[in-house]
């Protein structure tokens, strides 16, 4: 194990920092009553309005509020989330959501909220509040591009949620993205969300792509903003399957920025455990493919496996960490304690990364190349003092030598004032 983490921690630390912009409009100090209502989530129904409390012989409404920031929609059942559908969709205007109780989807196909057409524009709260019984399991559409999950298409913020359910199919969708949380996120903030089910494709034709995760498909930004997910974990099985390309990874199938857009989006403070991952092109234990500036950070990979049994023009490649890497990455102090990470005959495969782009490229400019560092693997001993060193001290409650687990009261490492901008500016 690298003891002499020196200037390298600086530039984690840096990653760090960068990661924690919130594009939901609300600086770090203004979140202080949702984080205390996500480790508490019954403190925080009952304090949630006068009138739910004023008397509890009179039933609760499916939702109550009219979606502004102010005077968030409060969701108590799935009928009323239903009733909310048409402005969660509404792309002019950021629809403020928080879940009073528990949602169960059980007994019907779920329609995800929000398609490319018309995109979920939210801050979400779930209030450590759990959606379970989500079904997907049947799609005829042929769109060029298909978003599978609770979130099909979304923007903005979603925190402290746990979901829970299935999506498995046969897609005939040209791309499609599909994660239990959302398929697809552009400038996307997910912190303190969580998963566990089942993630299936398989194509049955010829060139089609498949981006599948944990907790989200595809993250992307867009004009210089962030995409961040944040102290979140997996235990979801999630597998790619196709004759074209498939992505697949434990957190996300593939994380990127625009080749225009020079941010960064950051994976921070995630565990992906028990499950395991499948991709026909690059399968990774948090993200399948990383794409322009991203990072992963003190997150942990515990799945049972991670493979890769196909190629693409001849290469396919499955890691701990991340499959495949392109354009200027970095991979800082995460553990890896998968053992099983293997290819078909002539796949790359490495307990971090599977394959990494040594040599970045952007037109008129020379950029770095990907950087692995500080990384422990399945067979590297540690001690606490070891994992502090490292980072692991601020977001994870610590045992000895065993892995780390995230703490309840979760928080990033750093200190001082953050400004964060909304996605309108």
């Amino acid at each position: 194990m690298k003891k002499n983490f020196g200037a390298a921690f600086v530039l984690a630390a840096a990653v760090l920092l960068a990661s924690c912009g919130d594009p939901s409009g609300s600086s770090s100090s203004g979140t202080s009553s949702e984080e205390a209502s996500s480790s508490n989530p019954s403190s925080s129904s009952e304090s949630s309005s006068s009138s739910e409390s004023s008397s509890s012989s009179e039933p609760v409404a499916d939702v109550t509020g009219t979606g502004t920031e102010e005077d968030p929609y409060l969701v108590y059942t799935p009928e009323g989330l239903e009733a909310i559908r048409e402005d969660i969709v509404d792309v002019e205007t950021v629809t403020y959501v928080e879940l009073r109780a528990d949602l169960d989807l059980s007994g019907k196909e779920w329609a995800p909220l929000g398609s490319f057409e018309a995109a979920a524009n939210v801050a979400f709260d779930g209030n450590g509040h759990t959606v379970e019984g989500l079904a997907i399991t049947s799609s005829e559409s042929e769109a060029e591009d298909l978003p599978l999950g609770f979130f099909g298409a979304a923007t903005g913020t979603i925190r402290n949620l746990v979901v829970e359910g299935e999506i498995a199919l046969n897609p005939l969708a040209a791309s499609t993205y599909a994660g239990l949380v959302a398929g697809y996120g552009s400038n996307l903030y997910l912190e303190n969300v969580h998963s566990a089910g089942t993630i299936s494709l398989r194509t049955l034709g010829s060139r089609q792509a498949l981006y599948a995760g944990g907790i989200v498909g595809f993250a992307g930004a867009l004009n210089s903003y962030y995409v961040d997910i944040i102290g979140s974990s997996s235990t979801a099985s999630v597998s790619a399957r196709s004759e074209y390309v498939g992505y697949a990874g434990g957190i996300a199938g593939a994380l990127s920025t625009s080749s225009y857009a020079i941010g960064l989006s950051a994976i921070n403070s995630c565990v992906y455990s028990d499950g395991s991952v499948l991709a026909s092109t690059a399968a990774g234990g948090i993200v399948g493919s990383t794409l322009y500036y991203a990072s992963v950070v003190n997150s942990i990979s515990d799945a049972a496996s991670v493979k890769v049994d196909g190629e693409y023009y001849g290469s396919s490649a499955a890691g701990g960490i991340v499959g495949s890497s392109y354009y200027e990455n970095a991979f800082l102090f995460n553990i890896v304690k998968t053992s099983e990470i293997s290819g078909i005959e002539g796949s790359t495969t490495d307990t971090v990364a599977g394959e990494l782009m040594e040599a970045g490229y952007a037109s008129g400019a020379d950029l770095l190349g990907a950087l692995s560092y500080g990384n422990l693997g399945p067979s590297d001993a540690y001690t606490e003092e070891d994992l502090l060193a490292i980072g692991f001290g601020a977001s994870y409650d610590l045992h000895g030598s065993d892995l780390p687990t995230l703490k309840e009261d979760f928080s990033i490492a750093g200190e001082g004032t953050i400004t964060v901008h909304s996605n309108d500016g």
